[in-house]
Parts: structure tokens; C-alpha cells; sequence
């Protein structure tokens, strides 16, 4: 999987200053606010822009219709059932998060539409604090992503050879009482592209990486009230040695659910393609979680302007008994 880059131009004292982010303009507002909020970092009180990524073509002829989204918040983390306040229209629920995880993330979902779609359009609303945004997508060809050459880090012989990371967690469902831990067994493998190897994750200190593009800031950014976030470990639980140690890194998110989760082991790299992430959570429910998987050249490593490479998986873990909680 992957991203899709951009610039914003601000003219600032007649200097043009060259920052981040291209988003879909189906809907007129949303390249505004995104301009108006990337320069000045919002801990809280902002909302959420839905982003229309594009679209590709599965082998049985229907389209996956990719969206994704920029909270506008550096620390404030948002909770948005399926509902009127997120939704699509028509069918409310076609598979988004209700759990919004700080800064961009691309192509966090995909709805599949039959492949008589034609030229339908899927809208999906966002509500927070009595503030909508909206985008739609369609299968207008500008929107169609090419994975194979919309990428980075192939060898100069064939700049579309790097493909995504294969992914499994297991279990992929588990129910476990609450109070109890769930244990997540992630196994990645990759073709070994691009040629580099990552010893920490995120980039030190940001090196290299637009701050205003990080979705988890770097660590030299300015923490009000503590670490804040996702702030984790720098490697997680993997099996040390091996030539390929460091050659991918993992992430996880919470995506559905009525509590927090947290993880211990939230992020780090993967050794030898294996490692152990523990989850815990502070009500009983019905959870989702959602892991990213990056071989260095996609998301995770800052680089939004590409649709590789990097792999979303997700889990379901069921926590059972306790209080009665709200679902999300």
C-alpha cells in the first residue's frame, strides 16, 4: 500500500514556503483547512478531514475504493462512532474506523464496489464538534492507482520491483476475559527491497521527515503534558540476529472499540519478520485493531507521496465480562 504526497504553498512575507500535503478537492473546504491548519501545530480542539485516496482493480473485475484521513490534532486522539457523524451515504457503514489516531493516514480502508460502479460516487461525512467534512470518490480515472509504479526503493533496473510486505497476526480473532491480555504473534516477510536496514523506528529525531507529515510526531517535537500518544518503545519483542533484522518495522492502532487500548510494544522493528505485541483494555466489548507493516519506503517512513509499500492488517479480539460498555 501507500501514499499520496503534497505541496501547500503559503506566502508568508513574499518567501513561498514549500510544506505538505495534496488532498482530493471533491469537496471545496477541505484543501483550505488542510492549508490553513499544516503550519500550526493543534494539540486539541481541531477535527478531522476524510481523504478519498483513489482506486484499484481486483482480478474479479470490482474496484477497492481507498480512503483514508488527517486529524488536525497533535495529541488529541478522536472517537467518532458509525453513525450520523461518520458515515457514508446511503449504507452508514461500510468498514471505517470510529478510533482517529493523530496527524495523515492513507489508505487506511478500502470499500469494494461492483465493477458496473460506473460513475456512482461514494460520499463519506465526518462530524466533529457541529463541524462536517465530506469527501467523495469515484472511479474517474485520475483516481486510479498503479501500486506497481506508484512506489520507491526498486533497483535501478526495475523501479516498480519493490511490492508491499506480506502480513499475518495471529490469532486473527481471539475472545479473552476482561482484565486478561490479548497476545498478538505478527510474522511479516518482504522481497528485501529497498536495500537498506532501519535500526529504530520512528527516523531519529525525525531526520529527513517533514514533522508536519509524521503521524506520530518525532521525538524532538515539543510534548505538552509528557510523552503523550503512542510514544512506545523503539523496537519491539523480535528474535535477534539474522541478516534481515531491521528490515521492516510495525505499528499498531486501535480502529474499533468501545475503550482504550494499549499496547505494549506499540511500535518497533521487526527481526527476522517476527514479533510479540501485548494489548490490553480498559472496558469489555468488541475491538478491532490495526497493524501497519513497512518496508521502509511507505507510510510509516514518511513518504506520502507513493502507494507503496507498506500492509494493513487487522485483528478482531472480543473482551468479555466486566461492565456493560457503549459500542464505537
Amino acid at each position: 500500500m501507500v501514499s499520496n504526497r503534497a505541496r501547500c504553498h503559503t506566502i508568508v512575507g513574499g518567501m513561498v514556503v514549500v510544506g505538505a500535503l495534496v488532498l482530493p478537492r471533491v469537496v471545496g473546504t477541505q484543501q483550505s483547512v488542510i492549508t490553513e491548519k499544516m503550519g500550526v501545530r493543534h494539540w486539541s480542539g481541531q477535527g478531522i478531514s476524510p481523504v478519498y485516496e483513489g482506486f484499484d482493480l481486483n482480478p474479479d473485475g470490482t474496484y477497492n475504493m481507498w480512503f483514508g484521513y488527517m486529524n488536525l490534532n497533535w495529541e488529541e486522539e478522536l472517537e467518532i462512532p458509525v453513525g450520523t457523524d461518520n458515515g457514508f451515504e446511503g449504507v452508514a457503514d461500510r468498514g471505517q474506523p470510529t478510533h482517529f489516531a493523530t496527524r495523515r493516514h492513507k489508505d487506511v480502508f478500502r470499500v469494494i464496489v461492483p465493477k458496473d460502479f460506473g460513475t456512482q460516487k461514494l460520499v463519506w461525512k465526518l462530524t466533529v464538534r457541529g463541524k462536517t467534512e465530506s469527501i467523495g470518490g469515484t472511479l474517474n480515472p485520475v483516481w486510479q492507482i498503479d501500486r506497481r509504479r506508484t512506489t520507491r526503493g526498486g533497483n535501478d533496473d526495475a523501479i516498480d520491483s519493490n511490492t508491499p510486505p506480506v502480513a499475518s497476526i495471529q490469532p486473527p480473532e481471539q475472545s479473552i476475559a476482561f482484565g486478561a491480555k490479548a497476545t498478538l504473534a505478527i510474522a511479516a516477510t518482504d522481497d528485501g527491497l529497498p536495500k537498506r536496514m532501519r535500526t529504530s523506528f520512528p527516523a531519529p529525531n525525525g531526520a529527513g521527515i517533514p514533522p508536519q507529515l509524521y503521524a506520530v510526531p518525532p521525538s524532538t517535537a515539543p510534548q505538552r503534558g509528557g510523552a503523550g500518544g503512542r510514544a512506545g518503545g523503539a523496537g519491539g519483542r523480535g528474535e535477534a540476529g539474522g541478516a534481515e533484522a531491521g528490515s521492516l518495522s510495525y505499528e499498531w492502532f486501535k480502529y474499533r472499540g468501545p475503550g482504550k487500548v494499549t499496547f505494549i510494544e506499540p511500535r518497533g522493528i521487526l527481526a527476522n519478520g517476527k514479533a510479540t505485541s501485548i494489548a490490553s483494555f480498559s472496558e469489555p466489548g468488541d475491538y478491532v485493531l490495526q497493524m501497519i507493516v513497512d518496508d521502509g519506503s511507505g507510510e510509516s517512513a514518511g513518504n506520502f507521496g507513493y502507494h507503496c509499500c507498506w500492509t494493513n492488517v487487522e485483528v478482531k479480539v472480543h473482551v468479555t465480562g466486566g461492565a456493560p460498555a457503549t459500542r464505537r
